[in-house]
């Protein structure tokens, strides 16, 4: 049954614009410099902490979240978590007199932008199906990723015009929360009366526990796990890809140490732009290629690392990371899309979206540490010495991230080519008469 008229346009935009919220956590770094300056004394770990814990805090409301959206409903969620994230981002402005109060009100907004971050995912399976739901899931990516850009530049400014003395002018840009919980307000229902049906009808209440995600949802997240882990291989080792290229290899043309160091600026930004590009990018191709889709980001992925290896250089590691970004941000959107469909009761959407967040935010944080296992131990690939270059392979963890990314592309071809290309949303609807006929 299709809710594209219930579900419209004043409620997706207020959807979307969640997403800015979550983005704000990129406001924080360039404020650490301000604050090692005006609280000095703690060691390195300790400033990182501020940046860190909003990312621990996120993945418990995340969890969270999904328990809670069937009993609340999601406009009050909304409304909850905007009043973490809002108190968690502006607090600072007027109260903030050390690292250890800036722990505490991070921890806060990491609460709220968890709950941000949760609910897009989560309203994909509960309110739209089929084409609208692979359009949603795109435009979450691209909302996420034009504001990343925009919230980086914007604090680049400040901190030019006013000084890393004036780092908390940074946090006014927290007031843009207030808006969006209006249209929380005015515009996200609190449920679809019709996924209580649906739960109803198959002998289940709207509560839905873990057991009702079933199978397919579980192995859904454990590729996530594998995929994400070889993904982020990109992110976690561009510094040392650049700078150790820049040494070992001077023929890529990336220049001293210094000259590679402010490339890397550069070249995330490329990343930035193609994680934002990525988003509709998705909506266009995963239309055309169906279920092929995630094999071929898959494996464009594995054509790029494999380029960042053989073809390196400041221009070429710009257009590869353009690239990754992109491809980054279409699997990033074929997760959000697949969420739903793989439940075994449509109420457990909520739960599963709040779940795929917690899942992916620990397979990223995993990923650096099974990755460079499976380059030392499986591929003899040895990290490469960041004190004196001397030694070691910077692309180490490249190996282990292009044989998951082949493999996995290979067996998804394999099972597109069992399924006919068919997405679980246009099996569905083939399913559908055929149950009315009979």
């Amino acid at each position: 049954m299709s809710t594209k008229s219930k579900f419209g346009w004043g409620v997706k935009i207020s959807i979307l614009l969640l997403m800015v919220v979550q983005m704000l956590q990129s406001t924080v770094n360039p404020s650490l410099t301000g604050i090692m300056q005006e609280f000095p004394g703690y060691d390195t770990t300790t400033y990182q902490t501020i940046i860190n814990i909003a990312t621990i805090t996120e993945c418990v409301a995340a969890l969270v979240v999904g328990l809670l959206i069937r009993k609340i409903g999601f406009k009050t969620i909304v409304v909850i978590g905007c009043i973490l994230a809002l108190l968690g981002s502006v607090t600072p402005v007027f109260f903030g007199n050390s690292v250890e109060i800036m722990i505490g009100i991070r921890a806060v907004f990491g609460v709220g932008y968890g709950i941000a971050y949760a609910v897009p995912v989560a309203s994909i399976g509960e309110f739209w199906e089929g084409k609208e739901a692979t359009q949603m899931a795109g435009l979450i990516t691209l909302f996420a990723g034009a504001a990343g850009i925009v919230f980086n530049l914007a604090c680049s400014a400040i901190i030019a015009a006013v000084g890393d003395a004036n780092w908390r002018m940074i946090y006014q840009m927290g007031w843009i929360i207030v808006p969006i919980m209006i249209m929380g307000l005015i515009f996200i229902p609190q449920r679809n009366p019709e996924i209580d049906k649906k739960a109803e009808e198959l002998g289940r209440n709207s509560n839905v526990d873990f057991a009702g995600l079933g199978k397919d949802f579980w192995l859904l997240m454990i590729a996530v796990v594998l995929v994400l882990g070889a993904v982020c291989v990109f992110m976690n080792n561009i510094g040392m890809v650049v700078i150790g290229t820049a040494i070992m290899n001077p023929a890529a043309g990336l220049g001293d140490p210094a000259a590679a160091g402010a490339s890397i600026g550069i070249i995330m930004t490329g990343f930035s732009v193609g994680l934002m590009l990525g988003g509709p990018i998705f909506i266009f191709s995963y239309g055309l290629l169906k279920r092929y889709a995630m094999p071929t980001y898959l494996l464009i992925d594995a054509i790029c690392f494999v380029l960042m290896i053989f073809v390196p250089g400041f221009i070429t590691f710009t257009i590869w990371a353009t690239i990754i970004g992109i491809i980054f941000g279409c699997i990033n959107s074929t997760w959000y899309e697949m969420m739903g469909p793989k439940c075994i009761n449509p109420a457990a959407g909520a739960l599963a979206g709040s779940l795929y967040v917690v899942v992916a935010g620990v397979a990223q944080f995993i990923g650096p540490f099974w990755m460079d296992f499976a380059a030392e131990n499986i591929f003899q690939q040895p990290e490469l010495d960041m004190v004196t270059f001397a030694s070691g392979n910077p692309y180490y963890q490249y190996y282990p991230a292009i044989v998951v990314l082949l493999v996995g592309a290979i067996f998804l071809y394999i099972m597109a080519v069992k399924n006919h290309g068919v997405p679980d949303y246009e099996k569905k609807k083939e399913a559908e008469p055929a149950a009315e006929a009979a």
